[in-house]
């Protein structure tokens, strides 16, 4: 089955993928903004990282931070407003830490919601082959989850330095 409100945008880091994202749910009143990345608060990295976005999304969303993959997955169960998930790569990396694989059930579920949403997710295909094996594994998963949701959305966007290419669905 595939989701006809769904959308799914692709890229790298700082590809202006999220602002792009953000961009496609205007007008929709105030969407849920699904936040999944996990951090620690001392990393002024990451804090600088996550200003960045808040202050970009200000009040246009209502933001819940859902860094656990079960606690992501039920609340996409139970939602029917708008929403931007924001992104698979947190989300598979806080699976790997918390050694479970909710995959198949997030994209199962993505698939048969009704209202118009967004997910955000790492093109890592284009990177460098990892050394270590849990990069491997990552990267394997990432590659896994992406053809799915592809398969499973209606719109697929790339993000490359900041200009969106449409692969597939309907541009607007």
């Amino acid at each position: 089955m595939r989701s006809v409100g769904g959308t799914l945008v692709l890229g790298g880091t700082r590809s202006g993928k999220s602002s792009f994202a953000e961009s496609l749910l205007t007008g929709l009143g105030k969407p849920e903004y699904l936040a999944t990345l996990s951090f620690d608060p001392t990393d002024g990295d990451a804090l600088a990282r996550i200003a960045l976005h808040r202050e970009r999304r200000a009040e246009k969303f209502e933001t819940k931070e859902l860094s656990v993959p079960a606690e992501l997955l039920c609340h996409i169960k139970g939602t029917t407003k708008p929403f931007l998930l924001d992104s698979i790569g947190t989300f598979i990396s806080s699976s790997l830490s918390g050694n479970v694989d909710l995959d198949s059930e997030l994209v199962e579920e993505l698939s048969h919601k009704v209202q118009k949403f967004v997910v955000v997710s790492e093109e890592v295909g284009l990177s460098v082959h990892p050394e270590s094996k849990i990069g491997r594994v990552f990267v394997d998963r990432m590659g896994a989850i992406n053809q799915k949701l592809a398969l499973a959305l209606d719109c697929v966007y790339f993000v490359h330095a900041g200009i969106p290419v449409l692969l597939r669905g309907s541009d607007g």
